[in-house]
């Protein structure tokens, strides 16, 4: 009884500490996205700053005339307040043992929200002369304010890590053998990624990373497996690419999402035969066409994250984009598939041996 209580205990007041530090750096975010966000030249206008409430509500700047309101940093300020929102209902619900599937969907698309604030954020310089089309004769350059940006995505960064961190311990979702594994996984992914043919002058490769993301996606579910590869992969690469932090909403966090979608096919192959016997052959077959289905999914979603960044950063066309992305995309997606299936024995084997009882979706 007492190491219940104890445990009880020590579970509360790790809630109190993960609920008060998300809490001050929302409050830290909502206010540094209303210091300087862009900085505009032209041969009238020499660095002129706009701040957030600029931004927001618009009115009469000295060297511009009336500014209306930006509708991107509008939505990028929208999607943190609701995800700020979304984890005080998440905070309020905790205690309530029957409410557990809730607290991780609120988690979850709390963090969900908060990634789509940062893409907002990231773009307002990219977008900011297609919504003043009036401004184009004004102004040559937009440029972001980089400290603020870099100090809004490390604030970002933490909320995310702890948000994800908390996911990953709660309920005993992970063991440690799980964590160590994950990390493995990643790591790889990471590795295999640098071995790879680059193509063409704007990025992209072709490697085998999507094999062993492919696996947690399958081991763990796929809400871990978009964990896994959209945050913790993603983050890691667009860092070591070089590219600029400006490319990871499309290609890597967007570009990155289907890799766990193996786990996603895998849970709907596992649903469908939940009534009958446990059949080592029907398992084997499940893993081979999530690998299949999934690498499809995988390949459209990253299609749609690397021709947005093409259309975006590099003005290609749609049709550019995508033949741009279409071959590098494609033989990565195949014989990432060729891989996985060659692994898929092994990974029956792992599934049977190592089992996972807490898969997320």
């Amino acid at each position: 009884m007492e190491n219940s209580s104890s445990a009880n205990n020590l579970l509360k007041s790790n809630h109190l500490y993960f609920l008060v530090t998300n809490i001050v750096l929302y409050l830290v975010a909502s206010v540094f996205i209303f210091f300087p966000v862009v900085h505009l030249n032209g041969e009238t206008i020499e660095d002129l700053s706009l701040t957030g409430i600029n931004l927001l509500v618009g009115g009469t700047i000295e060297g511009l005339g009336n500014l209306s309101t930006n509708i991107i940093f509008v939505l990028s300020f929208a999607f943190l307040l609701i995800s700020f929102i979304l984890f005080i209902l998440r905070g309020l619900v905790f205690k309530d043992e029957s409410k557990k599937k809730l607290v991780n969907t609120l988690t979850i698309v709390s963090i969900s929200t908060l990634l789509i604030s940062i893409f907002f954020y990231i773009i307002i310089s990219y977008t900011f002369l297609n919504l003043y089309p009036n401004l184009t004769s004004l102004i040559s350059e937009v440029t972001v304010d980089n400290y603020c940006l870099i100090f809004i995505l490390i604030i970002y960064t933490l909320i995310l890590l702890i948000n994800t961190t908390y996911i990953i311990r709660k309920e005993n979702n992970h063991a440690t053998r799980e964590i160590a594994e994950t990390a493995m996984f990643v790591a790889i992914a990471v590795v295999l990624d640098k071995i790879n043919i680059d193509v063409g002058a704007t990025g992209g490769s072709i490697n085998l990373s999507m094999v062993p993301l492919m696996i947690i996606g399958l081991r763990y579910g796929f809400i871990k497996g978009i964990i896994a590869s959209s945050v913790y992969f993603g983050i890691i690469t667009n860092l070591t690419d070089g590219w600029g932090i400006q490319f990871y909403p499309f290609d890597y966090f967007i570009g990155f999402l289907g890799y766990g979608s193996s786990g996603l096919f895998y849970s709907l192959f596992k649903l469908k035969n939940k009534d009958k016997e446990f059949n080592e052959k029907t398992d084997y077959i499940n893993i081979i066409l999530s690998f299949v289905f999934g690498s499809i999914l995988a390949f459209i979603i990253r299609m749609i994250g690397g021709s947005l960044s093409s259309i975006i950063f590099y003005s290609y066309s749609i049709e550019e984009a995508l033949i741009y992305n279409l071959p590098y995309v494609g033989i990565s997606a195949l014989v990432s598939l060729i891989g996985a299936l060659l692994l898929a024995k092994p990974i029956q084997l792992l599934n049977n041996r190592y089992k996972v009882k807490n898969r997320l979706f």
